[in-house]
C-alpha cells in the first residue's frame, strides 16, 4: 500500500532547524479522540499501553512501550486543525509475516519507533487535497514520507468539516530525545491548485 501524495514534494527536504509558524496550544485530552479509529494492519495496537514497559503481543508481532506522552497539542494550519493527542515511543519486534513489509524500512529486527495519535479537521469550507506528513527531521535524522510506517489514511481529499484521525510515525535511527520537526504538503484545491502553502508542526518526544 503506497500513501497518496502529490507533486513538489521534494522541494522540503531542507527541513532540518526550519521553526514551526503554526498557532500551537495544549488542550485538555478528549477520551473519544479514537472513535471509529480502525486498527492499523502493520503495527500491534498500542491503545492500551499507558505505562512504561506496557506490552502487547498480536499476529503483527510484539510492541512494548517505552515512554508516553498525553499531553495534548493543536496546531492551527490555516484551514487545516491537527491535534496531537498522545505520542509514544515503542519498541517493535514485528512477526515474521511483517518482515517483507518492513524490509523497506530497516534491516533491524527490533527497533524503536516514535508515533503520534492525530486527528485532522478541514475547517474551511472548500474540499481539499492535504498530506500531513511530507518530510521529518530530528537532529541528522530526516525521513520522507516513504518513510513513515503506520499509512493510516490521513493523506488524500478532506471535505469540509471532515475529520480524520489516525497514528503517524517513524523508525528512529538511534535512541533520541528532542523534538521531531515535521512539514505537511501544500494544500490544494479540488482542481490541485495551491490554495496554501506547507506548514510545519512537531512530534515531541517524551522524556
Amino acid at each position: 500500500m503506497k500513501k497518496w501524495i502529490y507533486g513538489s514534494l521534494f522541494l522540503y527536504l531542507l527541513l532540518a532547524g526550519c521553526t514551526s509558524q503554526a498557532e500551537t496550544k495544549p488542550e485538555k485530552q478528549q477520551e473519544d479522540y479514537r472513535t471509529d479509529y480502525t486498527v492499523n494492519p502493520q503495527v500491534p495496537d498500542d491503545t492500551n499501553l499507558k505505562e512504561q514497559e506496557d506490552t502487547v503481543r498480536s499476529r503483527l508481532g510484539v510492541a512494548t512501550l517505552e515512554n508516553a506522552s498525553f499531553k495534548v497539542y493543536t496546531y492551527n494550519l490555516g484551514n487545516i486543525k491537527l491535534t496531537v493527542h498522545e505520542t509514544k515511543i515503542l519498541q517493535l519486534t514485528p512477526s515474521h509475516s511483517m518482515i517483507d513489509y518492513f524490509h523497506g524500512l530497516t534491516d533491524r529486527t527490533t527497533f524503536p519507533i516514535a508515533k503520534v495519535f492525530v486527528t485532522i479537521e478541514n475547517t474551511g469550507k472548500k474540499k481539499i487535497q492535504f498530506a500531513p506528513f511530507a518530510v521529518a527531521s530530528l537532529g541528522k535524522q530526516m525521513w520522507t514520507h516513504e518513510q513513515e510506517v503506520y499509512l493510516d489514511n490521513l493523506n488524500g481529499t478532506y471535505l469540509p468539516g471532515e475529520i480524520k484521525r489516525g497514528n503517524l510515525g517513524v523508525i528512529l535511527h538511534e535512541k533520541s530525545a528532542g523534538t521531531i520537526q515535521v512539514k505537511t504538503t501544500d494544500v490544494l484545491d479540488e482542481k490541485s491548485k495551491k490554495i496554501q502553502k506547507a506548514a510545519d508542526w512537531q512530534i515531541i518526544l517524551p522524556k
